[in-house]
């Protein structure tokens, strides 16, 4: 195709609006990331919105991160949904920044909150390439074709990724924990 072209980190434009909607809401959340790193002089985890704007940046990322391992255009409108829908979730909660507590000013805990939030983002893209695999399949009574096998294989790499950020997230929440008190 003569319109095909390659955008942030070598991603190749197939996606419809899907992509350039998913590579536009990584700055908008990075926006809402940094915004807060810069104002409060710490990471972003410590109220509602903080969390679910770190949620939506780190969920576009994973998508971003797969999209360019594996081409599976039916991910990105879904994954750029799910980042929308969190970040107006969270502009109905107060986006104050209030300062941490002590037992909150500790790099254990940074550490342990980006690790978990890669951990939920990595089960986020991986739920939503577990419908688009149950929508896909559900039309066919053959076996499953090469764009299936695609889904299947993000499903399954994202969850492996899921699981291993959950459990560095657990260990070093654990490690924080025990510094911390």
């Amino acid at each position: 195709r003569a319109d095909r072209g390659v955008h942030l980190g070598g991603i190749p434009r197939e996606d419809g609006a899907a992509l350039p909607a998913a590579q536009q809401r990584v700055p908008a959340a990075q926006f809402g990331v940094v915004e807060v790193v810069e104002e409060a002089g710490r990471a972003p985890f410590s109220n509602m919105f903080e969390s679910l704007v770190l949620f939506a940046w780190a969920t576009v990322l994973v998508y971003l991160v797969i999209r360019i391992r594996n081409h599976v255009p039916a991910l990105g409108a879904a994954s750029a949904l799910m980042s929308s829908v969190s970040l107006v979730y969270a502009s109905s909660f107060a986006s104050s920044i209030e300062p941490l507590v002590p037992a909150l000013r500790s790099n254990w805990l940074t550490f342990h909150v980006f690790t978990c939030f890669l951990g939920y983002a990595g089960f986020a893209i991986s739920f939503i390439a577990a419908i688009a695999y149950l929508v896909a399949t559900r039309k066919r009574d053959t076996t499953p074709g090469p764009q299936s096998m695609a889904t299947e294989t993000v499903m399954t790499q994202t969850a492996a990724f899921g699981f291993i950020f959950l459990t560095l997230g657990v260990i070093t929440g654990a490690v924080w924990a025990n510094s911390a008190w």
